[in-house]
């Protein structure tokens, strides 16, 4: 007996594209709840500023004086959006363009009804080079770290960490004499008189090289929440600058939160120069420390480390999300400033995704205190201490004199987002 086999229908069904969509949405995950956890629309009179200012610079009119004759410019937020899920997928420009012919969840997400309205690949990077050149994402990314403090008033207010990630760019293939031209800032004069070759070639990006690993391209370096694991700043350099350099940069943060914030940082950040900035910033610092040649750690260093490290880890959690969530910490693109936005929408879309974690959960208990209560039980007073051999790595491991007062209430601390 032959067996029957069941085929396709191929009878068009009225619904069926709704079947098809309401289908796809049950597995869509975070993309649907996009519009929850980021307020697109508050962002608008930014974008368009943006834009106006972009159209301004390079001798076109703004918005409200152009023609309405021919076809109409695509709207800010919904380019906006487009940058946003592109680097949620982690696709390239034509790569996403194909994504947006083919996902019906994200064509309904975007309100994507005909072909027409599908944005080229050409323009997707037309608006990122807006973005880019008018640095509006850092300014959108700022306001959004201060929705969420305004939700709860305790992000980034009690803890943070630092530290820094490579963003890998494409290897650039010069000449020694090429490369020595660059180092010395004069990488502008090279290739004038090959315009199609110049704008292939990538002046600022630089060569650094970690323990055996060798990195090209450009570095963020991040300053994220202990508690609830949201990045709070982000500063991008080139891949050669250390960590240790952009300190400065940090200490303004507890004038701004106008309160003590305990400031966790690996061997990195070791120093008797940046204990004393970090001190003077009323920013405590809890800095893993590191041996050295002839001079190993003892087991109290050892175990203060092990310590601070159960905190200071956690912000290899979010470096991991962006690694193995967000396709990896690469930068396709040529330039400083567009490597700049390029980290700082990796940061914000980090951010969203990482909100809607929390906001899953609820109240979320974060079990952090523990290992903070540990160091608190063997902090000394170290105010009126001088910066003398002795007492130097007492004060760099021991110098969070109000941890009690910052994580004594409860043994976990506790996240609530009102949405």
């Amino acid at each position: 007996m032959c067996r029957v086999y069941r085929k396709p229908s191929s009878q068009l069904d009225l619904f069926a594209t709704d079947l098809f969509l309401e289908r796809a949405k049950k597995g869509a995950g975070k993309l649907l709840r996009l519009n929850e956890l980021f307020p697109f629309e508050s962002y608008r009179s930014f974008i368009t500023q943006a834009i106006d200012t972009y159209r301004i610079s390079h001798g076109g009119k703004p918005t409200s004086l152009l023609s309405s004759a021919g076809r109409r410019a695509m709207d800010p937020i919904f380019m906006l959006k487009c940058v946003v899920a592109q680097r949620l997928y982690g696709k390239a420009d034509r790569d996403f363009e194909q994504e947006m012919l083919q996902n019906r969840v994200l064509q309904h997400w975007l309100g994507i009804f005909q072909p027409g309205d599908v944005p080229s690949h050409k323009t997707i990077w037309k608006y990122k080079e807006i973005f880019a050149q008018t640095e509006v994402l850092e300014t959108v990314f700022a306001d959004y770290v201060k929705k969420l403090q305004s939700i709860n008033c305790h992000i980034g207010k009690d803890a943070v960490i630092a530290d820094s990630s490579f963003f890998e760019a494409p290897k650039q293939r010069n000449t020694r004499e090429e490369n020595a031209l660059i180092k010395k800032g004069k990488g502008s004069t090279l290739w004038n008189d090959q315009p199609v070759k110049k704008r292939h070639k990538d002046i600022d990006a630089s060569w650094t090289k970690k323990r055996k690993e060798v990195h090209y391209g450009y570095k963020g370096h991040f300053l994220l929440c202990a508690v609830s694991k949201l990045l709070v700043k982000v500063f991008p350099t080139t891949a050669k600058v250390h960590d240790a350099k952009v300190i400065d940069r940090y200490l303004h943060w507890a004038k701004d939160s106008k309160k003590e914030v305990l400031f966790f940082a690996d061997a990195g950040y070791t120093g008797k120069k940046i204990v004393e900035k970090l001190l003077e910033a009323n920013m405590p610092p809890l800095i893993c420390e590191k041996g050295r040649k002839g001079v190993p750690l003892t087991a109290d260093q050892k175990q203060s480390n092990k310590m601070i490290s159960s905190v200071r880890s956690r912000i290899e959690h979010a470096f991991g999300f962006i690694e193995e969530s967000l396709g990896g910490s690469v930068v396709r693109s040529i330039g400083l400033i567009r490597a700049k936005f390029n980290i700082t929408l990796t940061s914000l879309v980090y951010n969203i995704c990482r909100l809607g974690q929390i906001v899953r959960g609820g109240v979320r208990r974060i079990g952090v205190s523990e290992s903070l209560h540990r160091c608190q039980e063997r902090n000394t007073d170290t105010k009126d201490q001088e910066f003398d051999r002795a007492q130097f790595a007492e004060v760099r491991r021991y110098s969070a004199v109000h941890l009690h007062s910052c994580f004594s209430k409860s043994s976990a601390y506790e996240i609530n987002f009102l949405l």
